[in-house]
């Protein structure tokens, strides 16, 4: 059985990781009661953000830009979609091409979204959505000594978890 907990785990993470390599500061709401995930700390300014899942079809992300709760409607689903005034963005991770987007809300159609990867086969071009105008570009993380480093973390000075080794 799909466990969608855990699916949309594993994409705010991954959101939360391709923000916190370009440098943002991501702040977490306590408990799980907002309709937000996430909040960017962008300066002068806090950004709401509402992490989902993508699936790639056809040459397009795919994803839901509302919440679905099946345990408050017995035998059914409920819809509710986002608005300016809850989030201001979407943050979606795609699990088949391993990136990241962010979508602002208001550039978001209520019954569905798609962020186009590959050029449409009938040849249209108005009114697309590209993935790639969207995309958390990867950075270069700075100041990270690598896993490869030549002194165990158990010998790094002023550590205070440190095993003591007898000599």
């Amino acid at each position: 059985m799909r466990n969608t907990s855990h699916i949309g785990e594993v994409s705010r993470t991954q959101i939360i990781a391709a923000l916190t390599m370009q440098g943002k500061t991501v702040l977490l709401p306590i408990g799980d009661h907002q309709r937000y995930d996430l909040v960017i700390d962008d300066g002068g300014r806090l950004l709401r953000v509402q992490c989902k899942t993508g699936r790639l079809i056809r040459g397009a992300i795919i994803f839901n830009p509302c919440s679905i709760d099946s345990r408050s409607k017995q035998g059914g689903c409920v819809r509710k979609v986002y608005g300016e005034e809850e989030i201001d963005l979407f943050g979606v991770y795609c699990p088949e091409n391993h990136l990241c987007y962010l979508v602002p809300v208001r550039e978001v159609r209520r019954t569905g979204c798609s962020l186009r990867v590959d050029p449409p086969r009938n040849g249209q071009k108005e009114g697309i959505r590209w993935a790639e105008s969207y995309r958390i570009r990867e950075v270069e993380p700075t100041g990270i000594e690598p896993v490869t480093s030549r002194m165990p973390f158990w010998r790094a000075p002023n550590c205070a978890t440190a095993p003591v080794l007898e000599q």
